[in-house]
């Protein structure tokens, strides 16, 4: 013997089309002085959680490369693969992770 069940009220939702408005806020074209990449140094080497290394993304003239940096010097970042790269040669820098 089944049960018979209440029938449960299903409202017409309609057309749904909501791939076709998002949104997505990542932009390329990042603008940054030097001022910014600086003060973004700055916060890596006196973070706490830059004990040994911190996985950056540098962007340079050349492109955008991601790179472990583990010091560095008066005009230069040090990479773990002991590659020095000019913070004068900088446009933005952003810490890996903190997406």
């Amino acid at each position: 013997m089944t049960k018979k069940l209440p029938k449960v009220f299903q409202n017409d939702i309609g057309d749904v089309d909501n791939n076709v408005r998002v949104f997505h806020g990542k932009s390329d074209n990042l603008v940054s002085d030097s001022d910014d990449v600086q003060r973004v140094i700055e916060n890596i080497f006196n973070s706490p959680n830059h004990v040994y290394k911190t996985r950056v993304s540098i962007r340079t003239n050349s492109g955008i490369n991601d790179y472990d940096i583990i010091g560095r010097t008066i005009d230069s970042l040090v990479t773990i693969d002991n590659q020095k790269i000019k913070i004068s040669d900088i446009n933005y820098i952003k810490i890996k992770g903190l997406d």
